[in-house]
């Protein structure tokens, strides 16, 4: 007996693994499209912005009829939510394999230019690589045709901020985004040209981890431990009350997943401030800010404030630095280019500490189902048996009753509802800076920082410089999708709403901030070959004088 079962067990272990069924991929592609047809705010916006249809199922039913393994399986889920173009909407596999071959890539004056190397993998000696060289090809494919391969595997606002996104996976392969990751050599062909012109031709190791997901294998059933994993992730401290928790969820506006953009949701800026720079924030890992003072050739004394994140903001260092700013400069840069966002509600209250009059918050619309309604009623008994404040009783009751009227009368779609307050309207802090401010902008500024951008810019705060935010302009939650695929995906389920419409060529006229972004009053672009080079002098020259003039507006 006892030899029979090693047998048999020997037999289990060694059989080739089975495909999933095609009713098992069917199942989880209905999952996940029911997912975003049941909590998705901007079904409507997408048919119309983009021309994307999410509800239009029968094309994508036929496709999972007819593909043959796991891995194609995979592609066509991620291929389905990158089509929203939201870069809050990502699908991702269960695993954690990577392969990258030690240096980044992003397009600068429209080229794929390298601009980080990891010198505990490429030494200088054995793989001389610069920053500036033009990534030309790998394994012959042309770097151009890679971008465009890349570009369905990433979620991004606007085209610009999918092709930089999609030229990260050029030379880091995450299987949780790229389904086919582990299918690479173990050493890459790679061909540059540098800027004076010579070519190079490397042979370069794909430095791989964690375990490829090759086949899932035919399943019987549910995973009833993944099910476990997939409940909705309304809470983020489990020692928050549930009125804390659903406020913190609301609040919610930061993109999922992981960017490698150089200087991405990192303190320092990505680009040199000027001789003469003396810093105060910034040098400890665990500071939220990153600020000094310098002065401009007039003898213009500026003030700077880099904000990498809204995700924990320290208000207390905040104040301290908006008390020395007032005292000690003339103009106040506050710089959120690369910044994934956090809590809007954060956003709000840095705002606050610079500007001296009342201003509108985010508002935003809602896509609610019925867990939604019932999560909602839960919470607001929940803060009134805890004696919570009473803005926060209003906000609850308020969100209680739209949420009913949406889910029984408008499909699911609220009205425009504040997010932080009751009203809406938010006060200026007590020591709001009370000079000019200009505000840093780009496209990979997303979700609260689009937000903070739109705020500053609706209620004529400050002036913003640089270029059109990412278009991240809703509240995502994170859910399982697919119990035999195990995968996970976010789902958008709020839409910010500007004070007014926004007229642009590329899109129809709306006051969603979502693909639209925010488009600053001066535009300049820092993603040059020149700005790389020059670890940014150009860019910061021209802000440097834009901030001189807000300071003097008369010379």
């Amino acid at each position: 007996m006892i030899t029979r079962l090693i047998t048999l067990f020997s037999l289990i272990v060694l059989a080739s693994p089975a495909q999933l069924t095609t009713d098992q991929r069917l199942a989880d592609f209905r999952n996940l499209a029911d997912l975003y047809a049941r909590r998705y705010p901007a079904i409507q916006w997408k048919q119309t912005a983009i021309g994307f249809d999410l509800l239009k199922l029968k094309p994508w039913f036929d496709r999972v009829s007819t593909v043959k393994t796991d891995l194609d399986f995979y592609d066509l889920m991620v291929e389905y939510v990158s089509d929203l173009q939201d870069a809050h909407d990502q699908y991702l596999l269960p695993s954690d394999f990577e392969a990258k071959l030690g240096f980044t890539v992003d397009l600068y004056d429209g080229k794929a230019l390298i601009d980080s190397i990891d010198r505990s993998i490429l030494p200088a000696a054995q793989s001389p690589l610069a920053v500036g060289d033009q990534l030309m090809s790998v394994d012959g494919v042309a770097a151009g045709d890679l971008v465009k391969r890349f570009s369905k595997y990433v979620s991004g606002g606007n085209p610009r901020t999918v092709q930089r996104l999609a030229a990260e996976l050029i030379t880091d392969r995450i299987q949780a985004e790229y389904p086919y990751a582990p299918q690479v050599s173990d050493t890459a062909a790679v061909v540059t040209l540098s800027q004076s012109g010579d070519a190079g031709n490397y042979s370069i190791p794909w430095q791989k981890s964690g375990t490829a997901l090759t086949v899932l294998g035919a399943s019987p059933g549910p995973n009833t431990s993944s099910m476990a994993f997939a409940q909705r992730a309304r809470v983020t401290s489990a020692q928050a009350s549930l009125y804390q928790q659903v406020l913190q969820q609301l609040h919610n506006y930061r993109l999922p997943g992981r960017i490698n953009v150089l200087g991405f949701d990192e303190l320092p800026p990505v680009y040199a401030l000027p001789p003469g720079f003396l810093q105060r924030l910034g040098k400890k890992t665990y500071d939220s800010y990153y600020s000094g003072t310098y002065t401009a050739p007039d003898g213009t004394k500026v003030g700077y404030l880099r904000i990498p994140d809204f995700i924990y903001p320290s208000l207390t260092d905040l104040d301290k630095e908006i008390k020395y700013f007032q005292t000690n400069t003339d103009v106040l840069v506050v710089d959120e280019m690369r910044n994934p966002g956090g809590d809007a509600c954060a956003a709000e209250d840095i705002l606050s500490r610079l500007t001296t009059t009342s201003f509108r918050g985010l508002v935003a619309e809602n896509r609610v189902d019925w867990t939604d309604l019932m999560t909602l009623n839960a919470a607001l008994a929940d803060a009134q048996a805890s004696g919570a404040d009473d803005d926060t009783i209003a906000q609850l009751q308020l969100y209680q009753s739209e949420f009913q009227k949406a889910f029984q009368n408008n499909n699911g779609r609220t009205a425009p509802l504040p997010v932080c307050s009751s009203t809406g309207s938010h006060d200026p802090a007590p020591n709001a800076y009370t000079k000019p401010v200009l505000v840093l902008v780009d496209e990979m500024s997303a979700s609260s920082a689009d937000i903070f951008a739109s705020m500053v810019q609706d209620n004529h705060i400050a002036p913003l410089f640089g270029y059109r935010t990412m278009g991240a302009g809703g509240s995502p939650e994170q859910d399982y999708a697919g119990v035999y695929t195990e995968g996970s995906t976010s789902v958008t389920r709020s839409l910010a709403v500007r004070a007014q419409p926004v007229v642009t060529a590329e899109y129809p006229t709306t006051a969603y901030i979502e693909n639209i972004g925010v488009r600053p009053e001066t535009v300049l672009d820092f993603m040059t070959t020149d700005n790389l080079l020059n670890h940014g002098k150009g860019f910061v020259d021209a802000f440097t004088a834009a901030a001189v003039k807000l300071a003097h507006p008369s010379n």
